[in-house]
């Protein structure tokens, strides 16, 4: 949700993170993501990732068809 947008908790997110780095829509891959914020309780979880003023993450979107990997 974070990389394309959607719709969580009844909010609509897009944050034009899909746009900004060309990251194409995936059909068929794996997906990688750290929450490296300090105050990240767990992070391997986008739990609380909506309830900050800032964002500090790592997220790599590896695509198999196109055998292509974008890191964010």
């Amino acid at each position: 949700m974070f990389i394309y947008g959607g719709i969580r908790n009844g909010v609509y997110y897009d944050y034009g993170v899909a746009k900004d780095f060309k990251i194409p829509e995936v059909e068929n891959g794996y997906w990688y993501f750290v929450d490296r914020h300090r105050e990240s309780d767990d992070s391997l979880s986008d739990a609380k990732i909506f309830y900050r003023g800032s964002f500090n993450i790592t997220v790599a979107i590896y695509d198999i068809d196109k055998n292509v990997l974008c890191r964010v």
